[in-house]
């Protein structure tokens, strides 16, 4: 008995007894483990390597993209630009004996994109189990790039409501609405212009329309016709053959062009049964001058004008020049938003170039419109602060044109967009809007947003002003990676 509890003791012992199984175990497990630290190893080289070259062709192409959109290279360089690039950034993650190695650079001038692939033959830190001693690692991207001409007009509401209060400055100053806008529009031409290069012709071009009971034309108006009791309503055109009716015409608008001042209003047109419509095209003055209505006056205060004082700026890249406008405004009148949208029209129609060159203005002539991606891309960006509450053209002799006519200004306003969208991109701000016709009336205007692109802004602030405009001048140009 005693025999048997020994042998079970000794077998209970001998079970529980674990002694050298680590050094058992380590043996075993060495090379497993060996090996996956080696695997991490190459792992580890082989994700920094990828990464590091997907950075550097990424930084490649759209750098380039970059300098081709704003003219800094021609689209022939892009290639040097690329291998330049890489060949300066592009050996972050690898070892010295690594060679990347640029396969020719895909410039598709058609899409507009420049694309890139690199690869290298990586040599590994730990081959193992008769693995190659180098692993192949190809990385590639492509941008597309935006060097079209552009052509932006700049809707800009200098009403009376303009100069109410807006945001203070940041020590606590005062500032109106008025001086929010011009901070927030120098701003835009600035970023618009900067996209020049010094010494090439100039690829970005803006027009400045200010707005309120009208528009002045400054330097264009002898394209208004003065509205008198001595000459009928529907304007003759410039180019209109001079018979003695004509001729008559123009002797009384000669007269009275010293006395009146550059504003316009809306152009009108006969409508064949003695009475006369606002006129929706964008035709240019040669075939009919643009109205001024004798009703402008009629609710003007002492010394007040009936228009901006800072005249319409047609296309142009001095940027002096727009910034000393924005700076010359002055706040006061009516909101006659469509006679506002009417010239930003005409500033961006090819219509107007013939009359814009033969004012002395052959830069200011806009280009052609075109849908394919060589042509110039055109765009207007509207605001304003109220509802359009002033129109002319459809009413009735004896009426006011404003208190009760902003259903007809709105109107008129959309049908204006309506017509610019079907060949210009439209971007609308409303600031400090609290009118909801008015806001439907800026949504209205709007292009559809497409690709993520805002196109219609409400701003409540300085802060945000600010910000629709930048996000405007933005996304004219935008530089992204297309893969």
């Amino acid at each position: 008995m005693s025999v048997l509890r020994k042998f079970t003791s000794n077998a209970e012992h001998f079970r529980r007894d674990r002694s050298g199984n680590f050094a058992i175990m380590a043996v075993v497990a060495a090379p497993v483990l060996f090996c996956a630290g080696g695997i991490a190893i190459n792992i580890g080289q082989m994700y920094n390597a990828r990464a590091a070259m997907q950075a550097a062709v990424d930084s490649a192409v759209t750098s380039t993209t970059r300098d081709i959109t704003l003219g800094v290279i021609p689209v022939n360089d892009a290639e040097k630009s690329i291998r330049n690039f890489i060949d300066a950034n592009g050996n972050g993650g690898l070892s010295e004996g690594d060679r990347i190695v640029l396969a020719q650079p895909d410039i598709n001038r058609s899409a507009r994109t420049v694309s890139a692939t690199i690869s290298v033959d990586l040599t590994m830190v730990f081959p193992i189990f008769g693995m190659p001693r180098t692993q192949h690692i190809e990385v590639n991207a492509a941008a597309s790039y935006a060097d079209r001409p552009v052509e932006v007009a700049m809707m800009l509401d200098l009403t009376g409501s303009m100069n109410s209060r807006g945001t203070p400055l940041a020590d606590g100053s005062r500032q109106t609405k008025l001086q929010n806008l011009q901070v927030a529009a120098k701003d835009a031409v600035k970023d618009l212009l900067s996209r020049n290069q010094p010494g090439n012709t100039p690829r970005v071009k803006v027009a400045l329309i200010p707005y309120s009971t009208g528009v002045n034309t400054g330097a264009l108006a002898d394209a208004n016709y003065i509205e008198s009791p001595l000459i009928p309503v529907a304007p003759i055109g410039l180019d209109t053959p001079n018979t003695p009716p004509v001729r008559a015409i123009r002797q009384v608008l000669a007269s009275l062009r010293p006395l009146t001042d550059s504003c316009t209003t809306e152009r009108k047109r006969d409508t064949g049964s003695g009475a006369t419509a606002i006129d929706l095209s964008d035709d240019e003055p040669g075939l009919a001058m643009v109205n001024r209505d004798d009703r402008i006056d009629d609710r003007l205060a002492p010394g007040e004008t009936a228009c901006p004082t800072t005249p319409v700026q047609p296309l142009t890249a001095d940027q002096s020049r727009l910034l000393s406008a924005i700076d010359s405004f002055r706040g006061g009148g009516y909101t006659a938003g469509h006679i506002g949208i009417q010239w930003t029209r005409y500033m961006l129609s090819p219509k107007w170039g013939k009359y814009l060159k033969s004012r002395g203005l052959p830069d200011a002539a806009p280009a052609r419109f075109g849908s394919s991606a060589t042509s110039v891309r055109k765009v207007a960006v509207l605001m304003t602060d109220g509802e359009f509450n002033t129109a002319y053209a459809g009413v009735g002799p004896r009426e006011q044109p404003a208190g009760g006519q902003g259903v007809r200004s709105q109107a008129y306003a959309q049908a204006h967009c309506s017509a610019m969208k079907a060949d210009m991109e439209v971007f609308t701000i409303g600031f400090m809007l609290d009118n909801a016709a008015a806001k439907q009336t800026m949504a209205a205007c709007a292009s559809p947003d497409t690709g993520g692109v805002q196109h219609y802004f409400e701003a409540s602030n300085a802060a945000e002003l600010s910000a629709a405009f930048d996000a405007i001048t933005r996304n004219l140009e935008v530089i992204r990676l297309t893969n």
